[in-house]
This record gives C-alpha cells, sequence and structure tokens, in this order.
C-alpha cells in the first residue's frame, strides 16, 4: 500500500501545479510537500510503486491459486438440492404425480 500512495503522491505533487517556487525557497512547492510527509521527491519513485503494485498482483495471484490448490476445504461438503428436486425424488420413490412445481407456476401467475 505505502508503494501505491507513494506513487500517487509523487505523481500529484511533481506536476504541472505544483511547481510554483514559494518566495523563501529555492524549491518548488510540490517537493517541499513531499518532503514535509516524509515521501521521496523523486519522480523515479512513481515507477517503482507502479512495478511493485504490479508485481504484488502476481505474486498474490500465484499465492491464492496454490492456496486453492493444495488446502482443503474447512468443511464437509453438503448437496444443496432445491425443493422441486427434492418433491421429484420423493415423488419418484412413492409413485406420485409431480403436480408441485405446475401449481406453484399457475399460482404465481395470478
Amino acid at each position: 500500500m505505502m508503494y501505491g500512495q507513494n506513487a500517487i503522491a509523487v505523481n500529484e505533487f511533481l506536476g504541472k501545479s505544483w511547481r510554483h517556487v514559494l518566495p523563501n525557497s529555492t524549491e518548488p512547492l510540490g517537493v517541499t510537500v513531499l518532503k514535509s510527509r516524509g515521501i521521496f521527491p523523486e519522480a523515479r519513485w512513481y515507477w517503482i510503486g507502479i512495478g511493485a503494485l504490479i508485481g504484488y498482483v502476481f505474486v498474490f495471484n500465484f499465492l491464492f491459486t496454490l492456496a486453492l490448490i493444495y488446502l482443503n476445504p474447512f468443511g464437509k461438503p453438503q448437496a444443496i438440492l432445491s425443493e422441486e428436486t427434492l418433491a421429484e425424488r420423493n415423488a419418484s420413490t412413492t409413485g406420485e404425480l409431480i403436480e408441485i412445481s405446475s401449481r406453484r407456476k399457475s399460482s404465481s401467475g395470478r
């Protein structure tokens, strides 16, 4: 996060609108603000920040992929059946006609 914040700050405060020199100083206002906040005032830190953030994206995506491959899920896997599927299954074992889903559809359409 620090690399991203540093890159954004350097990009903003080294821009055109922050190049005004204060009367009692020889440095532009943007450089003075960066130094007062403890941020490196060189323009190269923008690209260092961008590179670090892109590197973190690849590293964390790689680690996440490894975690999905090698770690077991937390709980015991359980199948979830919808009410219609459960009714069809019960009807097929008892030999009843399946009219539950057609009643629901006709009653919801009223």
